[in-house]
C-alpha cells in the first residue's frame, strides 16, 4: 500500500468481500481517508468515507458504523446498508463519512462487514507529499 501525508489522499481503497450463500455474488465498499476543512482557515481534520459499489434506488441509503480509535488503532465495523425513511430519488450508494480525531502517527485500520475483516496500515503526517 502507498502511503501518502495528510494533505493528500491517505487511502484509497477497494475492499472485497464475498456474500454468504451464494459464493459468485460480490459486495464492494470504497474507501477513502482525506484531508478536511470544518471552514476555510480551521484546522485540518481527518476525514473517513465509505460507500458500497451496489446503487440502490435511492439516493440516501446509508452504511451504520461504528469507529472506535485507539492509540494506533482504528476499528470500523459496518452494517448492512438501511434504506432512507424518505427516498431522494435518485439511483447511488449507500455512504458513511466521519471525521476521525486522529494525530500524527501510524494506525492499524480494521474495517469490519457483515461477512468479514481487512487490515491495513495508514501513516497520518503533518508533512507534505513526497512521491
Amino acid at each position: 500500500m502507498r502511503i501518502l501525508p495528510l494533505g493528500a489522499i491517505l487511502a484509497s481503497l477497494a475492499l472485497m468481500s464475498v456474500l454468504g450463500a451464494d459464493a459468485s455474488t460480490v459486495s464492494a465498499y470504497k474507501f477513502q481517508i482525506t484531508e478536511t476543512h470544518a471552514s476555510e482557515g480551521s484546522d485540518p481534520q481527518v476525514t473517513f468515507r465509505i460507500e458500497t459499489v451496489e446503487q440502490y434506488p435511492c439516493s440516501n441509503y446509508t452504511l451504520p458504523t461504528q469507529i472506535t480509535i485507539g492509540t494506533s488503532t482504528v476499528d470500523v465495523s459496518l452494517g448492512p446498508a438501511q434504506p432512507p425513511n424518505g427516498c431522494l430519488t435518485a439511483i447511488g450508494p449507500a455512504v458513511t463519512a466521519q471525521s476521525l480525531p486522529l494525530a500524527s502517527g501510524s494506525y492499524q485500520l480494521t474495517i469490519a462487514t457483515p461477512v468479514g475483516t481487512d487490515a491495513y496500515s495508514v501513516v497520518v503526517s503533518t508533512g507534505r507529499r513526497k512521491d
